[in-house]
């Protein structure tokens, strides 16, 4: 990732997905928005015999969005590395953006 921890102690694979969680609970308009998601991406997902339904409606949503910014693997897996630094980067800008207008506002 970016050095500062190291990978073996930090996964970024589950912490993108907590990441996802956290902004279906707060931000869940925004996200929709932005990555065009509608009710309908879970239509495959039986969250009745899943352990964690929130789990499975975040990955259904990483697997979603990886598809739209092509974080595709050869034979059409999901590259879920590749997915979690998209969300990273996403929010990293984001923050940018922010501390830009907030300067700008000064």
């Amino acid at each position: 990732m970016i050095g500062s921890i190291n990978d073996q102690i930090l996964n970024i694979e589950e912490l993108a997905l907590e990441t996802i969680k956290f902004l279906r609970k707060n931000y869940q308009p925004q996200l929709y928005s932005r990555y065009d998601i509608t009710e309908d991406i879970f239509d495959n997902v039986d969250t009745e015999t899943m352990m964690n339904p929130e789990n499975a409606a975040a990955l259904c949503i990483m697997e979603h969005i990886a598809r739209k910014r092509g974080c595709i693997k050869k034979g059409s897996d999901i590259d879920y590395e590749k997915m979690s630094l998209h969300v990273f980067l996403m929010i990293s800008e984001k923050e940018r953006l922010v501390q830009s207008h907030l300067k700008d506002l000064n």
